[in-house]
């Protein structure tokens, strides 16, 4: 019997003509040719924000883009001065708890890749994109989910497309990491001994000179304005208080804004303006804790606190008499002539 009668009057649909199979799956997949990429750049540290090196990444990016000739980029997914290292704790907001490193664009960059907002990626290294495995595999599900490319602008110019390829980025991946945490922990040990020494480092607080060679030292008005804090609180001032008072006065906050209690009750805490050492870095055993000074606090052999070598704003006995749950005797107000001169000031 003849098989065309059972094909009278049937219609192939056009998107499934010329229907094919292959064994070089991922050759073809290679071959396809984006209209709509998108560039992911990154870069750890630039303190000034200039952006100059997510801007050489761009060159770089363009560069290859045009290379192999794909359409223009519909979306840069640029996140200049941040981390892919460093881990976050992030409450869900079912209450569970995930420590996870948090990057806007490169997550924006997945969304997009897979609702087809882009066709394609093109990223500068691989160190650029990924220094964690769990967010390299967020990446390669769906890229082997949409199918589509994403390729490296340097060096062996890996496409995550290709499996080969996938898993010499796990492997280097791996080795970034690794690098990472090295770094880390070399860093973290050189910051110990720096607060074990009583230098300054870290981001320096209101009441002094922020930066250049004679950081850490006072800034007479702010200072000025610290110290009267201290006084209010001891005299049973409350933090809202304190604000209120400030802001009635037109005194802006460290921030240029309005006082809140809570910059009030944060700068009362911050055993730094007692001349203090705080350390909250990974040598530390025991969690630390915002909303308790002491918890970061460092002691000597003698259970001492480590004074650093800037200038103190307070005494460390004014400090200890606004951790209510350490200080059981009630501190004098030994600030003496400046507190009470200040005092009469504001």
């Amino acid at each position: 019997m003849s098989a065309a009668p059972l094909w009278d009057d049937f219609e192939v649909p056009a998107h499934a003509r010329n229907g094919r199979i292959t064994l070089n799956l991922y050759d073809e997949l290679s071959a396809f040719v984006p209209k709509r990429p998108g560039a992911y750049l990154r870069i750890s540290s630039d303190r000034f924000g200039l952006e100059a090196g997510v801007d050489r990444q761009y060159e770089d990016a363009e560069d290859t883009r045009a290379r192999l000739g794909w359409g223009p980029f519909a979306q840069i997914y640029k996140e200049n001065d941040t981390s892919a290292f460093k881990k976050r704790k992030v409450v869900r907001s079912d209450g569970t708890i995930d420590w996870v490193v948090v990057r806007p664009e490169f997550r924006r960059l997945l969304a997009d890749l897979a609702a087809g907002v882009i066709d394609g990626v093109i990223f500068y290294d691989l160190d650029r994109l990924v220094r964690q495995p769990r967010d390299l595999e967020d990446l390669i599900d769906v890229i082997e989910y949409v199918q589509r490319p994403a390729l490296g602008a340097t060096g062996s110019r890996m496409n995550l497309i290709n499996d080969s390829d996938r898993h010499m980025a796990r492997m280097l991946c791996v080795m970034a990491l690794k690098s990472s945490e090295d770094t880390g922990r070399r860093v973290a040990r050189m910051h110990l001994s720096t607060a074990q020494d009583g230098k300054i480092q870290g981001r320096i607080a209101y009441g002094w000179i922020r930066k250049g060679s004679e950081k850490g030292k006072r800034i007479p008005e702010e200072a000025d304005r610290v110290a009267w804090i201290y006084e209010q609180c001891l005299s049973g001032e409350s933090g809202h208080a304190i604000a209120t008072t400030l802001n009635i006065k037109g005194i802006p906050s460290p921030a240029g804004t309005r006082w809140s209690a809570v910059m009030v009750n944060k700068m009362l805490r911050n055993p730094r303006y007692a001349g203090m050492v705080s350390y909250g870095g990974k040598h530390l055993f025991g969690s630390a804790h915002t909303d308790d000074g002491w918890s970061l606090v460092l002691f000597d052999d003698d259970g001492h606190p480590i004074l650093g070598n800037w200038e103190q704003i307070v005494t460390p006995k004014d400090c200890a008499t606004n951790f209510p749950e350490f200080s059981p005797v009630a501190a004098d107000r030994v600030a003496g002539s400046r507190l009470a001169s200040v005092s009469r000031v504001y």
